[in-house]
């Protein structure tokens, strides 16, 4: 396992790497392979960046984040303008019916709400609109429909987890309650964490997915 301070050193590098002078005033410190970021950073969406690099670190269990959001003068915009702009780019997803969507911005906080298909299309509207100007931080409370569910899905789900390249599925057990999965086990970094939600998500019928995934390095 790394020292403080090479995890530290790490964080920053990959920090540095991956985000430039975005990360110029954001700091870091660890504690037992837990890294807290802190400080400003010029755009939602380069924190976002941020968080995702640092979890890519080999090491890492955990991130938490106490960035803030310092918005340079030509992205801040009124909470109308932020509405209107987050329409607007959601419309141009075919996927994904603008009219399902209740958007609300409160000083550049922006919510999501309403009721959409299936997990992609939820991921594909924060995508969309995590990029946009003036925003300082987005929640997400888009819901899936219930769909028909596979005929056995926590055996489907433990079958994609099996042939997924990235994880070892003796490490991963799958528990329905409802259309709801729970993931317990371990996995050794935050990718193979997150690829077992995916998978879980992608399955028809689920409608929320609780991961306990433990990261152990």
């Amino acid at each position: 396992m790394k020292i403080v301070t090479e995890l530290k050193e790490d964080a920053m590098a990959q920090l540095k790497f991956e985000c430039g002078r975005a990360a110029a005033d954001v700091h870091i410190s660890t504690d037992d392979g837990t890294v807290t970021l802190y400080g400003t950073i010029p755009t939602y969406a380069e924190k976002v960046a941020a968080i995702k690099a640092v979890q890519r670190v080999g090491g890492v269990k955990a991130v938490l984040d106490e960035l803030v959001v310092k918005l340079p003068d030509h992205q801040k915009c009124t909470d109308a303008e932020i509405e209107n702009s987050a329409y607007n780019a959601i419309s141009w997803i075919t996927t994904v019916p603008a009219d399902s969507l209740v958007i609300t911005s409160r000083n550049g906080r922006l919510e999501l709400e309403g009721k959409v298909g299936i997990w992609s299309q939820r991921n594909a509207v924060e995508d969309v609109v995590r990029h946009l100007g003036g925003i300082v931080d987005l929640t997400n409370l888009i819901t899936v429909k219930p769909q028909p569910m596979e005929p056995d899905i926590k055996a489907a789900i433990e079958m994609a987890f099996e042939r997924h390249a990235l994880l070892d599925a003796e490490k991963i057990t799958v528990e329905m309650v409802g259309t709801k999965v729970i993931l317990r086990g371990t996995t050794s970094n935050f990718a193979e964490k997150d690829e077992a939600e995916n998978a879980a998500r992608s399955a028809r019928g689920v409608t929320e997915v609780e991961n306990r995934i433990v990261i152990v390095v």
